[in-house]
């Protein structure tokens, strides 16, 4: 008995030295600087990600052209997204963007993994608008309807690329007459990110990129598809004229096909300092409209652009899967820019101008 009065005697006060010890551990904690340390953590999160924009970009662009979008295609025009905030930083539905990444893993592991063309604006003479975009990825050469020019291969030169013919000629008419104006303009916003990071060699491409999205902007409150606009602007003869949304539309297209180039050269060699590629696509894109002075600060502009592996560095693609997310972006512009480029020519209004 009295060993066991001992005990029971000496279990609170072991009790009590344990409670102790732990609550001297806990007031030990700095808790302030717990929750300083992980809101830098949080903070350091959102920074990377919003230094790595190919892959949102990729995103929406994908889900452009993607079947997944055909029920936005079809809203009314002004009708707003249901549970959507217009002025939300990222507004694009994220269950979209699910099912636009998920389709596009699926059609890239049966893909050949070489890299896509930078070729001119001649994508494809065959083939649907609806699954250019694994097409792309391949980056096989399509038999039926002629097959693909790239720069390399069909020596097409620097031609337009040509609208879908025969069969597939209404499939492709019908993914470009369904590009709406708002969900394009939403998804242009993102390239500006990319134009920030060429530095002042071009600055000016990237203002004139900003003010003609944002005029795609004020457009999508009044037109629901950009083939709506275009009509408008052709039945009023403006479509050429300065300042008009279609013309603005041509420019905003020039734009993205820079950025698409650049990456594309990047993902064949990244070797090279980065004038060279952003020198070669500056010349296939825009040698042919701009002006000899225009030009000439160009290619003295091109020497302030930072290396190769700052350029990726800036936009936080550092690590060794920059050349997976490079491609999707590359494939995913392409079909959208085609999708464009077809609505020119079915329109008669070509794309040298």
């Amino acid at each position: 008995m009295a060993a066991v009065a001992v005990h029971d005697s000496q279990q609170p006060r072991m009790t009590v030295g344990v409670t102790a010890s732990a609550t001297a551990a806990v007031t030990s904690i700095d808790f302030h600087q717990v929750q300083q340390q992980y809101q830098h953590h949080q903070h350091q999160h959102q920074q990377q990600q919003q230094k790595r924009p190919l892959e949102k970009l990729a995103c929406r662009f994908e889900a452009l052209i993607s079947s997944e979008s055909a029920e936005a295609r079809s809203r009314p025009r002004g009708e707003a997204v249901s549970g959507t905030d217009d002025d939300a930083e990222d507004s694009f539905p994220a269950e979209r963007a699910q099912e636009a990444r998920a389709e596009w893993t699926s059609a890239s592991e049966r893909a050949s993994p070489a890299p896509v063309s930078a070729g001119p604006r001649a994508w494809r003479v065959g083939g649907s608008c609806g699954n250019l975009a694994s097409e792309f990825r391949s980056g096989e050469s399509d038999d039926s309807g002629g097959g693909a020019s790239s720069a390399s291969g069909s020596g097409s030169g620097g031609e337009d690329s040509a609208p879908c013919d025969g069969e597939s000629s209404a499939s492709c008419g019908e993914v470009s007459r369904s590009l709406r104006v708002r969900e394009f303009a939403d998804a242009c916003d993102g390239i500006g990110q990319l134009f920030s990071v060429l530095g002042p060699a071009f600055a000016f491409a990237g203002k004139e990129f900003f003010d003609k999205v944002a005029d795609l902007h004020v457009a999508g409150r009044e037109f629901g598809t950009l083939a709506e606009m275009m009509a408008e602007d052709q039945r009023r003869g403006v479509a050429r004229v300065k300042g008009s949304h279609t013309r603005n539309l041509l420019r905003v297209v020039r734009g993205l096909d820079l950025n698409r180039r650049i990456f594309a050269l990047l993902l064949q060699d990244s070797s090279q300092p980065l004038r060279v590629y952003a020198g070669q696509a500056y010349s296939e894109v825009f040698s042919a409209v701009h002006p000899w002075p225009v030009r000439s600060l160009v290619a003295a502009g091109l020497f302030t652009l930072p290396s190769t592996p700052a350029f990726l560095l800036l936009l936080g693609e550092s690590d060794t899967a920059w050349q997976q997310r490079a491609q999707r972006f590359v494939a995913a512009l392409s079909p959208v820019i085609q999708a464009v480029d077809h609505l020119f020519l079915s329109q008669g209004l070509g794309l040298d101008w």
